[in-house]
């Protein structure tokens, strides 16, 4: 390649850069209200969202013009709603649940803008809802490319095998785990059929005490008790 070649080349390549930099965008921040998560914007700028007040529950929630969120209306009976997308008419699609826990037995919903807010329209169960079957029976109905549960507690009961053949002086050994990993472990010992294991609750950070094949304590939260947002609160439930 000639001097005069290279030099034909990186003129190219400046020129095909210039643009790029040229088309920075800006962006401005606006402030929404504390805990909401946007799911959806229009050409508008009205947005859709989400907040879990107590961590539990879930709201839908609409915003215009940069003002903070302002909660959609729930139809009767039902307790949490999610918003998922909106359109340019302003129309909200989600879904609401009769408890709760928005994920289990989500009914589909659409939210239209009315002169004095908006209205819900329930329009009926979600097809499929493979969540709310495997909460009814988590053996019979595992999720879509799920592990299924009996291989989840063979699984667990190796792993905590092997780390007490690790210590076999008796030491106490703490493991952190998922509430469903120590459900899964518990309901062995406790001769629970794993169809059963939401008959168990598990608070987050609470201590379970076992020494195969007796089971000395299930949930305890006694540790947590004067902190703040702990003690109870849920951890694993349906």
């Amino acid at each position: 390649m000639r001097c005069q070649d290279l030099v034909r080349l990186s003129w190219i390549m400046f020129l095909a850069a210039s643009p790029a930099v040229a088309a920075v965008p800006s962006y401005r921040v606006e402030y929404l209200g504390a805990g909401w998560t946007g799911t959806g914007m229009n050409e508008h700028g009205v947005v859709c969202g989400n907040v879990s007040p107590d961590g539990t529950a879930l709201i839908a929630g609409v915003s215009h013009d940069g003002q903070p969120f302002e909660p959609l209306p729930l139809p009767p009976g039902m307790q949490s709603s999610r918003a998922h997308d909106i359109n340019d008419a302003g129309v909200i699609v989600g879904a609401v649940c009769p408890n709760v826990y928005v994920i289990t037995q989500p009914t589909a919903a659409v939210w239209r803008p009315t002169a004095d807010g908006y209205e819900v329209e329930v329009l009926g169960a979600l097809p499929g809802d493979p969540y709310s079957q495997w909460v009814r029976d988590p053996v019979a109905c595992c999720p879509p490319g799920g592990e299924p549960l009996p291989d989840v507690q063979a699984r667990v009961l190796r792993a905590i095998g092997d780390i007490a053949a690790a210590h076999p002086d008796g030491d106490d050994v703490l493991v952190v785990a998922h509430g469903g990993v120590i459900s899964a472990y518990l309901a062995h010992y406790l001769g629970l059929p794993l169809s059963s294991i939401w008959r168990l609750t598990l608070s987050n950070g609470s201590l379970s005490r076992v020494a195969p094949p007796r089971v000395l304590s299930v949930n305890d939260t006694a540790h947590l008790d004067g902190l703040d947002g702990a003690g109870g609160s849920p951890g694993l439930s349906p």
